[in-house]
């Protein structure tokens, strides 16, 4: 039975998280349970572009510190790596203040920059995937994602943290290549699978989380709790539940019926996440094609808050988006980058208000996919 064990904590004092993390760890059996002296461990947080900490969008530095204390204490040997979607890896986390934190400690922060193709043999569907060759350097991982909603997969925490595990624009490219959500949830399971046995413990940074049009274009939410589990299904499952959200409705979470959960489980009042139109619906016929037309979400440019950065126009791999910045919609296929990538929140995705209503109606129909 997976454990998951969970602490409250309202602050990002660095001794605090420290020693709320260590406290977790101990719970499952101390950091010596997880890694070895003189083990090379990649520490991934996630650094999604050159935000602020402010800005809720990337793990918190504190809990990456932690993280590196812990290896330290084991005898390991800690590095801190990522490969952000958009601008340069090291760019990223210095916005993000996970650079200082790796001067500060001595810590090499590695760019997973180089794509190679590898077999996949516990994967489902995809059998063969793009990765970062760097991860090969090293013997064991520890997932420190940042808990937020996400406009395509509905949450993004352990698991989808793992997709940074691809290197930089390869990500959108996938988007571009995979086009409906059921097989892009595929993808990234079948890439959570890939490094299941690497992936030696995860700390999940839920401090402060994201909700709303996560994951990077929400509002902060003083969630206030850091949650340690080895794995990251389970932890991604428990958080689900705390923030009210059906884990079964998440398309990246495969379900656990028991999940032992030790330390503080709480509830958080009227977190906010919106619900997207079942991909299946889409093969309804002439019924999947009227509501493919009225519900389904799409990308809108708020034309008093764009820069014109073009940010946009770089990571959309569909060429959907023109450098006049706007959007052609015959060719966009909702992957959402766009607004995922703004630095300025100028991408909404926009939802039909009734989708509640239509999504409980679909639930009496036997819809594919």
């Amino acid at each position: 039975m997976p454990k998951v064990a969970l602490v409250k904590c309202s602050s990002y004092n660095t001794e605090e998280i420290y020693q709320k993390v260590q406290s977790l760890i101990d719970l499952l059996g101390g950091i010596k349970s997880f890694i070895r002296s003189g083990q090379k461990v990649l520490i991934k947080p996630n650094i999604l572009a050159p935000f602020k900490i402010e800005r809720a969008a990337t793990t918190h530095p504190a809990m990456v510190e932690a993280a590196i204390l812990l290896v330290k204490q084991s005898g390991g040997k800690p590095y801190v790596g990522e490969s952000p979607g958009a601008g340069s890896a090291e760019y990223c986390a210095k916005a993000a203040g996970i650079l200082d934190i790796c001067k500060k400690h001595r810590v090499r922060f590695v760019d997973l920059k180089t794509p190679v193709e590898v077999e996949n043999p516990q994967g489902q569907r995809f059998k063969k995937i793009y990765i970062a060759k760097e991860i090969d350097e090293f013997d064991a991982i520890i997932n420190v994602p940042k808990w937020k909603t996400h406009g395509l997969t509905s949450i993004t925490g352990a698991v989808k943290n793992l997709y940074g595990c691809v290197p930089g624009l390869l990500k959108s490219q996938y988007h571009y290549k995979i086009r409906t959500r059921p097989e892009f949830c595929e993808l990234i399971i079948d890439i959570y699978r890939f490094f299941k046995e690497k992936v030696k413990l995860c700390i999940l940074d839920g401090v402060v989380a994201m909700e709303g049009e996560g994951p990077s274009a929400g509002n902060p939410y003083p969630l206030g709790l850091i949650g340690i589990s080895t794995d990251q299904m389970a932890v991604d499952q428990v958080f689900s539940e705390i923030c009210g959200i059906d884990p079964k409705s998440v398309p990246i979470i495969e379900y656990q019926k028991d999940i032992e959960v030790i330390g503080e489980k709480i509830r958080a009042p009227g977190f906010k996440y919106y619900e997207s139109l079942p991909e299946g619906v889409l093969h309804l016929g002439l019924l999947g094609q009227i509501l493919n037309i009225f519900f389904r979400e799409k990308p809108v440019i708020l034309e008093n808050k764009c820069t014109k950065c073009a940010t946009c126009v770089m990571v959309c791999a569909s060429r959907a988006i023109l450098n006049e910045m706007k959007i052609d919609y015959g060719k966009c296929v909702r992957c959402f980058c766009c607004a995922e990538f703004c630095p300025e929140k100028a991408i909404i995705i926009k939802r039909n208000p009734a989708i509640h209503f239509i999504n409980r109606l679909l639930q009496s129909l036997p819809i594919p996919g």
